[in-house]
């Protein structure tokens, strides 16, 4: 067997996985089991576990990694074939097939994005409503439903369903939410419309005929109407813990006392700082859709730091580093950038504030 009686604590590696990919509260029990969980699964047995991280490329192993390289990859399977590859991938002793699962769920994976940035991009590009809640409907694959619903949420700042055909005339949703929103207490405000539903305040699965889509979509909106919601967008809104004034405070030794504080995650966030006194020295785009930002700033020092936003706003990535007019305040969080063994601290930018001249 894997786990040899007495050694219970290597599965630790599947507890902080699942703790991080469930966004669970790291508090009490979890914190502790996530603390120990970083350190096993950094020393992981699983043939599968190392050659999928080998894969993602994950040097750095943080909550970041977790949640965004080898999370991503292990539910890729579930999305859009069988999760079975993910459970073999898990449990397998032998380093051939860890390799040959590790390969499938990378292209699954890979499909996994292709299918959710085009799906994305085709509701971009035909409109959404003004209702107070987006459903959106089309044919995609119904694995990808409730990461596009989460992608417009954050990019309309508005409670959203997306849907599409499973069989004939039969719609299978996800839905995405936050703040004072329950989608919960709407599926029930909405039952006469639907086959099925249920969830949470935050996340919700249903089922419409298609008969019902203009009966569902008009419940969902008068529900929301009903509870005479405002500032909602609030609860969306990031905030600095501190104020940075130099670069050079944002050392390789600073963001190695951060790691100690390791896994961040729901209960216990990850630091989150404001930079001030910056200009922008260069701005890019990347990917190949273009909608990825790199973001190079400097300070009065001279001091350099690389930020990088995925999916950025086309306000962002319009920015002109010539415009004396762009000053802006970012809000960032730190990681670690490791090339070809040589150590630098980079951001992710999380958000801006434009500052007006003088």
């Amino acid at each position: 067997r894997l786990i040899p009686a007495g050694q219970e604590k290597w599965l630790l590696d599947l507890v902080l996985i699942g703790t991080i990919c469930d966004n669970m509260l790291l508090l009490g029990e979890n914190r502790t089991l996530g603390y120990y969980g970083m350190k096993v699964l950094d020393k992981t047995r699983r043939a599968g576990l190392r050659e999928l991280m080998a894969r993602a490329r994950v040097k750095n192993l943080t909550s970041e990694s977790i949640g965004f390289q080898i999370g991503p990859r292990l539910n890729a399977a579930g999305r859009l074939q069988t999760a079975d590859l993910a459970l073999n991938l898990l449990r397998t002793e032998s380093a051939v097939d860890a390799a040959t699962l590790a390969a499938q769920l990378e292209e699954l994976n890979v499909r996994r994005k292709k299918e959710q940035q085009a799906a994305t991009k085709e509701i971009s590009e035909r409109g959404v409503s003004s209702e107070p809640v987006i459903i959106e409907t089309g044919k995609w694959h119904e694995g990808i439903l409730g990461i596009v619903a989460g992608r417009l949420v954050e990019e309309y700042h508005r409670p959203s369903f997306v849907l599409a055909e499973v069989e004939n005339n039969i719609f299978k949703g996800s839905g995405r939410s936050f703040g004072d929103f329950s989608l919960a207490a709407a599926l029930n405000y909405a039952k006469d419309a639907i086959i099925s539903g249920g969830g949470h305040a935050g996340a919700a699965g249903v089922r419409v005929d298609g008969k019902q889509l203009y009966a569902f979509r008009e419940k969902i909106n008068e529900y929301y109407r009903s509870l005479h919601l405002s500032d909602q967008s609030k609860y969306l809104k990031q905030h600095a813990d501190l104020d940075v004034y130099s670069l050079a405070d944002l050392s390789l030794d600073f963001l190695a006392e951060l790691k100690l504080l390791e896994p961040f995650g729901a209960g216990n966030e990850e630091p989150i700082f404001k930079l001030k006194n910056v200009q922008i020295d260069n701005v890019a785009r990347m990917g190949a859709d273009r909608n990825h930002l790199r973001l190079d700033l400097r300070d009065k020092t001279g001091k350099y730091l690389k930020l990088v936003a995925f999916y950025a706003p086309e306000k962002w990535l319009n920015l002109d580093p010539t415009d004396p007019m762009a000053r802006i305040e970012p809000l960032i969080t730190l990681t670690e950038n490791d090339f070809n063994g040589v150590k630098s601290v980079e951001a992710r930018l999380l958000d801006l504030t434009l500052l007006e001249d003088g």
